[in-house]
């Protein structure tokens, strides 16, 4: 598909920058959050970025435990302690981060990025899932840092357009 198919289809990046959203499944822009695809861009300002997920099996599935984990990409034994906001290789308190449950198969919880003092080098983390209950299984996802939110909708807009 063309970016002029695209474009047609939902409008201009200008369009999507001053609407502050884009309906469908593409691209979603909120004031300080960007969701692409199962890559959440924030930047490190912030206090309430969302970690979501939604549980599907021929419709949403509740009463679920879903849990959330932060890896350090370049470690794989560095976690976040949720109870610190400390990336560590052992002594966690809180090693996972349960997400309520929202309605409908969705959990969600909020993660306040400012707070932790060591966010990997390589400004990613990755977001490790677990799930149990009626369903049992496991998720991933990736947290990606940028400087400003200028340089988050920067960063969003250049993959919606297939800019590298």
């Amino acid at each position: 598909m063309s970016i002029n198919s695209i474009v047609r289809q939902i409008g201009s990046p200008t369009d999507i920058v001053q609407r502050g959203f884009v309906s469908g499944t593409v691209v979603v822009i909120t004031n300080y959050h960007v969701l692409v695809g199962r890559q959440m861009i924030t930047t490190l300002s912030d206090t309430s970025a969302p970690i979501d997920l939604a549980v599907d099996s021929s419709g949403g599935v509740s009463s679920l435990t879903v849990t959330v984990a932060l890896r350090d990409p370049a470690n794989s034994t560095s976690y976040l302690d949720f109870s610190d906001s400390t990336f560590k290789t052992s002594g966690w308190v809180n090693k996972v981060k349960v997400l309520s449950e929202v309605g409908g198969g969705f959990y969600s919880t909020t993660l306040d990025v400012s707070s932790i003092s060591n966010f990997p080098s390589v400004n990613h983390a990755v977001l490790e899932y677990s799930i149990s209950g009626s369903v049992t299984a496991i998720a991933s996802g990736v947290l990606s840092i940028a400087q400003t939110w200028e340089h988050a909708k920067a960063l969003t807009l250049g993959k919606f357009i297939g800019l590298k």
